[in-house]
């Protein structure tokens, strides 16, 4: 039976939703936001990794302001000390002392400062996956492209949600559409943009400075969505904190192969936390890449027909939009081809949701700025691509840029492949026969993703 869901009050006058699993020494998950206390019942990984730490803890799950089942309507977006307020409730309810803190991801500043300003009420800090300066995960260029396309939340909150869900968890356990529909449930898209602001803005160095509390920082050594060495200057900024480097690219503990997240923290908490058999649930490391394309529309005959300057500016706009779609599902820009640019994407299903959002994005930017509207056929192929010098080279490329030149202004068009490897994860495809398709001898079938936009229907 699934834990009942209690609420705390803050010192503000909000209701905070948390959950409790399993029973003996309290720990508390500290996750920040795009949280909801329901999720475990729909993400079968994060679900076993909670029962197995509910053998030998009482692991906490709360919701913060803004999230999930906790109080959604907020006068002002929150800043990081509201965030430590909603952790004092929950801690507070739970007896308010001798509690374990695990700071996860945006969570790992909340739990810093909360164990900071408590230290006598900390008997533990794990944090995973985290940061200790906002400021330095990446460039100016990089956080405001990703910025941008949080922006769009509110005109396409399931492109936007997809995305970032893929940047988490770039093999998914669950299809397409039920990772769209838990994030909805746990955020207003319209509260995206100032919390991950918030996020590039947070800054507890001089709190993790000064903790005393014995500290592991766990973090995967190919995560992208926060970068291993942000996680190794934080353990440098806490007094005899102890590092573990973890393999994989999973964003989360629970995620692709979660052993050796669980025999670091139960050996630094006293508990065998390892299971007899495995829990992973998904992983993606024997699956070939997907390669995108993306090509704007007459590109030549726009230049001509605008100027060097105007159509200069165009190109910078679609840049922007793709590059922040492959930020959000962990895509590489191989390199840019004049009027498009080249992509390789880790999951199939990650290349089509950035896709979509690019797709989706155009439409609303020619929605709002009808003067400089454009469209871009986008082509996408799957395989074993050879790779020299940060380039791609091989068949499975060329037939991805094939297939992007064989679409229409407006239209994803995908290789069997594709949509034979997307298969049950929510994407919906209609069938454009064999096509003809240059420098190959024989048809190839295509299939259009099904993405329509009021502007530009496919």
């Amino acid at each position: 039976m699934a834990p009942p869901v209690r609420f705390a009050v803050t010192s503000d006058g909000l209701t905070i939703a948390y959950r409790t699993w399993g029973g003996g020494q309290p720990i508390v998950f500290v996750r920040g936001w795009i949280t909801h206390v329901e999720a475990p019942e729909s993400n079968p990984a994060f679900r076993a990794w909670l029962t197995r730490l509910g053998d030998q803890l009482a692991v906490t799950c709360y919701d913060s302001r803004g999230n999930g089942l906790s109080d959604r309507d907020l006068p002002d977006p929150p800043v990081l000390d509201d965030l430590v307020t909603d952790l004092e409730a929950v801690v507070d309810a739970l007896g308010g002392r001798d509690v374990i803190l695990w700071g996860s991801s945006f969570g790992g500043p909340i739990a810093i400062r909360y164990a900071a300003r408590h230290p006598g009420r900390v008997s533990r800090l794990i944090l995973d996956g985290t940061f200790g300066d906002g400021r330095r995960l990446t460039s100016h260029d990089r956080r405001d492209a990703f910025l941008s396309l949080l922006r769009l939340a509110g005109q396409q909150p399931d492109a936007i949600f997809a995305a970032l869900s893929y940047l988490t968890d770039p093999a998914p356990g669950m299809t397409h559409e039920a990772r769209v529909s838990v994030m909805r449930r746990s955020i207003h898209p319209t509260l995206l943009e100032p919390l991950y602001g918030l996020l590039f803005e947070i800054d507890v160095v001089a709190d993790a400075s000064r903790l005393s509390v014995d500290t592991l920082v766990l973090h995967r050594s190919g995560s992208r969505a926060v970068p291993v060495s942000a996680g190794r200057q934080l353990a440098a900024m806490i007094p005899g904190a102890r590092f573990v480097g973890l393999p994989g690219r999973a964003q989360n503990p629970w995620e692709e192969n979660p052993e050796p997240a669980l025999a670091a923290i139960g050996e630094f908490l006293g508990h065998d936390l390892v299971p007899d058999e495995p829990l992973r649930v998904s992983t993606d490391s024997s699956r070939p890449r997907a390669v995108m394309f993306t090509d704007i529309e007459e590109s030549t005959a726009m230049t001509v027909r605008l100027g060097d300057e105007a159509a200069q500016e165009i190109v910078r706009i679609h840049n922007q939009i793709v590059r922040a779609a492959l930020v959000a599902v962990e895509g590489i820009e191989v390199k840019h081809t004049g009027d498009g640019i080249m992509a390789s994407v880790p999951s199939i299903t990650g290349a089509l949701a950035a896709a979509i959002a690019v797709q989706e994005t155009l439409s609303a930017h020619a929605e709002s700025h009808p003067e400089t509207a454009f469209r871009v056929r986008v082509g996408i192929n799957a395989g074993e691509p050879l790779s020299e010098d940060d380039d791609l080279f091989g068949v499975v490329v060329q037939l991805a840029s094939r297939t992007c030149a064989v679409a229409a202004p407006g239209q994803i068009l995908v290789t069997n492949v594709v949509r034979e490897m997307a298969a049950g994860k929510g994407f919906r495809f209609e069938n454009r026969g064999e096509q003809a398709v240059r420098g190959f001898d024989e048809p190839v079938r295509l299939w259009l993703v099904v993405s329509r936009s009021p502007s530009f229907p496919p």
